[in-house]
């Protein structure tokens, strides 16, 4: 796709491969707020199970316009924000060939005007937008949909895995190591032993091998100019110490002690720089949990929506402190006129 368009309407396509006089079925997929309700117009099912998640259900497909039914299909529901897209999915299993799957789908927009075909990449890219797939797992659904061979096929779909992001992730946290070493240094360079400039430097080239590895020989053009800035400098840097070294006659920074002298005497803290440490990760600890908790408890709930212009973010922002009030108001938690809450 070129470009990243709007997600808030309902789109629908053809979401299997389709040729004259071949394959059994043909699946037609359908994603957004809408989804359901679009779908409910042109099935007719008396299954018990209609419409709910992560359901198959039978039924027909019903053409309202010219009252008659088109096919006999299989309905797959899920929820959001437990599918692919992240949004309310339907999936619509066919019978197969061209003639039928577009009719069913000629139906589909044609008895709802709200529905749209979806541009190509598009559901991928809603994934990608919802948080349900990173973008090397995105590239690697459209390689492995592409692919021209088994070989192709097998490294495509290690990149639908999450593969090739755990071998970013490595790289990335062997930058974060080398990184984190060095500032850690430019304050507290008396808790660490000297500092081993060959061995930094052969990290570096490691990660380095680790990158062009993973990309061989062919690196990305926009790609390559960045990195080979970002190692340039890093050279520059090395060189720039080795040739400090000499006249160095301290270490680097205030120190722990001289930093808990003045957080004691000029901030009046009383907590040295191993206290402020251990009270800060006890809170990060604590902050993460209460995230994850969080998060637990309202798994079900679906994902917020993000304004896209000042005029929409006005009107969410009135529409919510209306529902706040509302709330209070029906609840007891305020009273009278003033607005005040209440303390029992």
């Amino acid at each position: 796709m070129e470009s990243i368009i709007d997600t808030e309407d309902t789109i629908a396509a053809i979401a299997s491969a389709i040729s004259l006089g071949k394959g059994g079925i043909a699946v037609i997929r359908v994603s957004g707020e809408e989804a359901i309700n679009s779908c409910k117009n042109i099935v007719e099912t008396k299954s018990k199970y209609a419409w709910e998640s992560h359901r198959v259900f039978h039924g027909f497909i019903k053409d309202n316009l010219e009252n008659k039914f088109i096919d006999e299909i299989l309905i797959t529901v899920m929820h959001s924000p437990n599918s692919f897209t992240g949004e309310d999915i339907v999936e619509l299993h066919c019978h197969g060939g061209v003639i039928v799957v577009n009719k069913v789908m000629e139906t589909l927009l044609s008895n709802n005007p709200g529905v749209r075909i979806a541009n190509p990449g598009e559901f991928s890219q809603r994934a990608f937008l919802n948080g349900k797939i990173d973008l090397t797992q995105a590239e690697s659904i459209n390689q492995l949909i592409n692919a021209k061979n088994l070989k192709s096929a097998e490294i495509a779909f290690n990149g639908v895995k999450g593969e090739i992001k755990k071998k970013i992730d490595i790289i990335k946290n062997d930058l974060i190591e080398q990184l984190s070493e060095i500032e850690a240094r430019v304050d507290f360079e008396e808790d660490f032993s000297d500092f081993n400039y060959h061995d930094f430097s052969r990290n570096i080239k490691n990660i380095k091998e680790k990158i062009e590895k993973h990309h061989g020989k062919k690196f990305d053009i926009i790609l390559q100019k960045p990195i080979n800035k970002a190692f340039e400098a890093n050279e520059a840097f090395l060189e720039w110490l080795i040739s400090k070294k000499s006249i160095k006659d301290g270490p680097s920074g205030i120190g722990k002690e001289n930093y808990s002298w003045y957080q004691n005497n000029v901030h009046l803290v009383p907590l040295s720089w191993e206290e402020e440490v251990s009270l800060l990760k006890r809170e990060l600890d604590r902050a993460w949990s209460s995230l994850k908790f969080q998060e637990h408890l309202n798994r079900n709930l679906p994902p917020m929506k993000s304004a896209k212009t000042e005029k929409e973010f006005n009107i969410m922002k009135e529409s919510g402190v209306k529902r706040l009030m509302d709330f209070l108001s029906n609840n007891d938690i305020t009273g009278g006129n003033s607005g005040s809450p209440v303390i029992n």
